[in-house]
This record gives C-alpha cells, structure tokens and sequence, in this order.
C-alpha cells in the first residue's frame, strides 16, 4: 500500500486476491509480481489490474483469472503465469526459462526439504509456505520426507480469565488428551484428539469459582502443563 507504490518486487506469496492499484488511483510503474500463488477461493478475483496501472510486470504467478477490471491499464508485461490451469506465455519472448528468484540467490535455509522455488509454472504451486506450516501447526523443526513435524506447544488465552479462556495445543502425534483439573486435582474437563495439528478448546468458568486450575496436555511421547486463574 501506499501511495503510487512504484518498483517493487512481490515474490513468493500465497495470497486470496492480487489488486494492482491504489486506493487514490493507480500503482506506480515497474512493479514486478512473480512467483506468487493466488488462491482460488470464492472470494477470489485473481490478479487485477485498477485505475490506469500501467508498466507493470506479472511473471510465473498462479491464479484463476489475470484481467484488466476497467480497461485503462496498458503497457503491462505478462508472461508464464497459469491462468486456471493453463500456463500462458507471451508469444513475443522466447525465453520460457524463469529465474529462480529476482531477490535470492540460493534456497533459504528454512525451506529445508520443502522445493524451492516453490510457485512457478514448472514448479506447480501445490505446497504450502513454511510461514503458512508455521501458522497453521506451531513452530517447524524438522522437516522429513516432505511431512512436516512441528514442536508441540500448550497455551492459555486470557489467563487469568473471566469466564472464559482458550486453550490451544499443538501435536504432532495421532492420539492425545487434554485435561483440566482443579487445585484439589480433581478431574474437570477432559477431551481426546485423534488426529496431529493444532486443536483449540474454549474453557468456560461460569460453573466454577475463583481459583487455580490447570490444564495438561498429553501426547504419545510428552506431558505438558499449565496453569490457570479464573478471577470473577
């Protein structure tokens, strides 16, 4: 954002929507999008073109549609993105051979085994971001055959609270519990999970009074714990 944003490189994204403008009118010449991923999601409208954005250059993106919403952008390089599928280049550049990057020289380190580039016409545009495995599952540690293992975590949110919390664990086992207890250590909450990822459970106090609690988490090979404040 900004105004008449101009030269500037948008690479490696996975975005819902690519809007090529401004809120005051048009983007600014010589920005480069390549490399990105646009999702096709209901909301979607691809990669568009707003308000006169012209000089632009849209390079080996993934998208469901690349248009020009009003008609008034021109002048605009598109070549190798895959438009609903299909890989489009333009006929007036032989060269069907993208560079790896426009920013980077070599793989980051924190792709580890994930391929890199990752979006691209011959990359397909299948994987996820580590940013996106890191989001959606915790912190990635280690990534073996392509199957991501994340560090398992316990946390509370608000704490203290009143009435109600949320509890969020990651896991990357098949089977595990959760259990709440009271100061005296009596069982009041408890929930199985059967499959690895991130799970979140909404502890409500409004039955309870004020006090400790605490919340343990188990998995296949770790046992984690924590505590909570309930203050009404």
């Amino acid at each position: 954002h900004g105004h008449y944003a101009y030269m500037n490189l948008i690479e490696g994204n996975s975005v819902n929507e690519i809007g090529i403008s401004d809120f005051w009118g048009p983007s600014g010449p010589g920005n480069i999008y390549f490399r990105n991923r646009v999702l096709d999601t209901e909301s979607s409208d691809g990669i568009s073109f707003y308000d006169h954005s012209t000089l632009q250059c849209v390079i080996g993106n993934s998208c469901v549609a690349l248009r020009d919403a009003d008609g008034n952008s021109y002048d605009n390089l598109e070549h190798g993105n895959v438009i609903d599928g299909t890989t489009v280049w333009d006929n007036a550049i032989d060269d069907k051979d993208l560079v790896d990057s426009y920013y980077l020289t070599s793989k980051p380190d924190y792709f580890q085994s994930i391929s890199w580039p990752i979006y691209g016409p011959s990359e397909g545009f299948t994987e996820k971001l580590p940013a996106q495995i890191f989001f959606e599952g915790g912190e990635v540690t280690e990534i073996i055959d392509a199957k991501v293992v994340v560090k398992e975590n316990l946390s509370v949110y608000p704490n203290p609270f009143n009435p109600v919390t949320s509890i969020n664990f990651t896991t990357h086992t098949q089977n595990s519990s959760l259990k709440i207890y009271d100061i005296k250590g009596r069982t009041i909450a408890s929930h199985i999970f059967k499959k690895a990822g991130s799970h979140s459970v909404n502890f409500s106090g409004v039955n309870f009074a004020s006090g400790i609690y605490f919340v343990k988490a188990k998995s296949d090979n770790n046992v984690m714990t924590k505590k909570m404040i309930l203050i009404k």
